[in-house]
């Protein structure tokens, strides 16, 4: 017999798992309508945002203009090199300066 916690580890890999599989699956199979391919070019985008930005502003509750300067930090290495590690470490050590310096 299963216990809960496995039961709901479950679901949630069934509850997370479908919507970020059904982009893949379904621009697998044959052409689809460019409409629907611009949509599907959106959603990394919309998702990093809509998971990201919050705790970015919520990340140091102590001191709000730490997550602010990380954030704009993250911003401008993104916008100057792109990518994703040089974002990360320049929102961390900016984040660090601010609440520790």
């Amino acid at each position: 017999m299963m216990s809960n916690t496995k039961i709901i580890i479950i679901g949630m890999i069934i509850a997370t798992g479908i919507p970020r599989l059904s982009p893949f699956l379904f621009k697998t199979k044959g052409n689809m309508p460019d409409w629907v391919n611009r949509f599907l070019n959106f959603v990394p985008f919309a998702a990093i945002g809509a998971l990201t930005i919050p705790g970015a502003f919520t990340a140091t509750p102590e001191v709000p203009m730490a997550s602010v300067v990380g954030f704009i930090a993250a911003a401008i290495a993104s916008w100057y090199k792109g990518g994703i590690i040089l974002p990360i470490i320049t929102s961390i050590v900016a984040t660090f300066l601010v609440l520790y310096i």
